[in-house]
């Protein structure tokens, strides 16, 4: 049986809930599945059941080359939670991946207590010199 998500609604404004995480230095330089590892972090949810509903992002200094860093969010070290990762191309720029709930995996982008979320970069960037990455994981509370 395959199903897909037709709308969402939103509920109160108090359900949504969107947290920074920062990355300082290099990223994106390797693809890796545990960037936040990688930098000496972890991100572990610590509220009630959730929804992951996108991924916003910006880096202070953007890769050189052609090729830019492409990023996304993985969920307990298993399959990415956006339909839709990120690339990051010119510096101070806000880039989102928008509501992009990814139901391939059958989960629909379910959150529980201590779930631990990676950012991951599935593209590296062709010199490998951007810098300090500002994510904010984005949720809708159950």
């Amino acid at each position: 049986m395959t199903a897909s998500i037709q709308e969402m609604n939103y509920g109160s404004i108090g359900q949504y809930v969107s947290v920074p995480v920062r990355i300082s230095g290099g990223f994106g330089a390797l693809t890796t599945s545990t960037l936040l590892k990688d930098n000496g972090d972890v991100f572990i949810w610590k509220q009630g059941t959730a929804h992951f509903i996108g991924l916003t992002a910006l880096c202070r200094t953007a890769d050189t080359g052609a090729t830019k860093p492409v990023i996304g969010v993985k969920n307990n070290g298993g399959n990415s939670v956006l339909s839709t990762n990120i690339t990051v191309t010119a510096a101070d720029t806000v880039y989102t991946s928008g509501i992009a709930i990814e139901t391939s995996n059958g989960t629909y982008n379910n959150v529980a207590l201590n779930d631990l979320l990676e950012i991951e970069v599935t593209t590296a960037g062709t010199n490998g010199n951007a810098l300090d990455l500002i994510a904010y994981f984005n949720f809708i509370l159950e």
